[in-house]
Formats: structure tokens, sequence, C-alpha cells
């Protein structure tokens, strides 16, 4: 499972279209905020977080302090 942090829809759309690609298994969940990816890591653990920087509520910066101060599932 791929989360991706991303506020930009056509970012979002190239990042979906890429994994497709890839031949690996599709389970990419965008999120549109870092605020909500904060809460939907809380009790879900994806094999793979992409963080963007500037995105509105938790920056991407933000999050990864938030994943590297406490123990996420």
């Amino acid at each position: 499972k791929i989360y991706y942090a991303e506020d930009s829809e056509d970012d979002a759309f190239f990042m979906a279209r890429a994994v497709a690609k890839s031949g690996l298994p599709i389970d990419l969940v965008v999120w549109p905020d870092g605020t909500a990816i904060i809460e939907a890591l809380k009790t879900d653990a994806p094999d793979v977080i992409v963080l963007d920087i500037q995105m509105p509520g938790a920056t991407g910066l933000e999050v990864l302090k938030w994943i590297n101060s406490t123990d996420c599932p």
C-alpha cells in the first residue's frame, strides 16, 4: 500500500499513472493534506509514504517529524 500526500490533483494523477505503469499491485491512497495522512497513520501502516513538502494542514516535513517521534502501527 502506498500513501501519497499531495494537494495537486494533476500531480496525484501522474503519480497514479506511474504506479500503474510500474506493474506493481496498485493500492495508492491519495491524501489532500498532511493532517489527514497523520490521522490515517494512527491506525494503518502503508508500505511506502510519499510526501509533498508544501501542502495544507501539516507539511510533508511536519508529517515526517511526527512519524519519527511516534510509534506508528
